[in-house]
This record gives C-alpha cells, sequence and structure tokens, in this order.
C-alpha cells in the first residue's frame, strides 16, 4: 500500500489533487482509520493509462517494479 506523500511524489502533485482524483473517479483509495492508502496496481493503473502529468505536462517519474 501507497501512503497519499509517495502518490503524490510519483505524480508530483499536491494532496489537494490526490482528493480531487478520488471525487472524480480516477484513482481508487483504502481508509484504514483516518488515513488512505492506494494499491499499488491502481496507482500502477493511472500511470498507463497516461504517460504525460495532464496538470503539469511533464513526464510522469518512471518506478521501479513493484516487489
Amino acid at each position: 500500500l501507497l501512503k497519499v506523500k509517495e502518490v503524490c511524489e510519483i505524480f508530483h502533485i499536491s494532496k489537494p489533487t490526490i482528493y480531487d482524483w478520488l471525487k472524480q473517479g480516477r484513482l481508487k483509495s483504502i481508509k484504514i482509520r483516518s488515513r488512505r492508502y492506494f494499491h499499488w496496481h491502481d496507482v500502477e493503473q493511472l500511470i498507463n493509462e497516461s504517460k504525460v502529468n495532464p496538470l503539469q505536462g511533464q513526464a510522469v517519474k518512471q518506478i521501479p517494479a513493484h516487489r
């Protein structure tokens, strides 16, 4: 599972953007107590759908395969 901060770093976006993506259905999360977590598979799927970050127009940082 990935934390919000880790997903923000992967996509070079802010926390409010992550929450916007959740509302838009672009990304799914799991809520454990008061924290949100993301499955690696869901993040990887979003990367594969768009190799360019639509908010900044920059290539998404390549991430090594999940162990």
